[in-house]
């Protein structure tokens, strides 16, 4: 058979929308903590994924993007898987305030975590061709985690038991952590 089944499509359409939706979440994010004017961002949003059309579409009185400060932009996220992780971010603007290496949670942080999450559990559907991409992304998320530890160990500035030692996002950790 050389078609493709529903199955195959919905794996790899998640994983695609999650990452549709985490790029729009940052140009959000990061237009409060600029003071840009969200108008110009507009175009730079993605017309994929979760959020769109439902939150970020011109139409909808609830779109993400007329968001006017963070708070009102995780009220509108409520109803949506990403709400959890932006309880957890600070404010852009008290984030500004301190350096990015010594917050607890980033919105990178979260993003990493949420989509090694999401390329993890692409495995447990098999046979579809979101674990391929899946595997790749993964890959990419153990070099980074490389990268960013051995740059920490040449500065040799932060002690072993500062917060950016602890900030690498081991895939797969979604099954050691019950939490999740």
């Amino acid at each position: 058979m050389a078609t493709c089944n529903s199955t195959t499509q919905e794996h790899m359409d998640e994983l695609l929308k999650a990452e549709a939706d985490w790029e729009t979440l940052q140009i959000v994010y990061n237009s409060f903590s600029m003071g840009q004017n969200r108008e110009n961002n507009k175009k730079f949003y993605n017309n994929l994924g979760h959020l769109y059309p439902g939150r970020s579409g011109e139409k909808n009185s609830r779109s993400i993007w007329e968001s006017k400060d963070y708070n009102e932009l995780v009220q509108r996220l409520e109803c949506s898987p990403y709400h959890q992780h932006f309880q957890k971010i600070a404010d852009p603007m008290q984030a500004n305030e301190e350096h990015e290496i010594d917050a607890e949670n980033t919105i990178d942080d979260c993003q990493k975590q949420d989509l090694s999450r999401r390329y993890s559990l692409a495995y447990f559907g098999q046979f579809h061709y979101g674990t391929f991409y899946a595997y790749l992304k993964l890959k990419e998320i153990e070099i980074k985690n490389l990268f960013k530890l051995a740059t920490i160990f040449q500065l040799k500035a932060l002690p072993k038991n500062h917060a950016a030692w602890k900030k690498f996002v081991p895939p797969f950790q979604w099954i050691i952590d019950n939490d999740q």
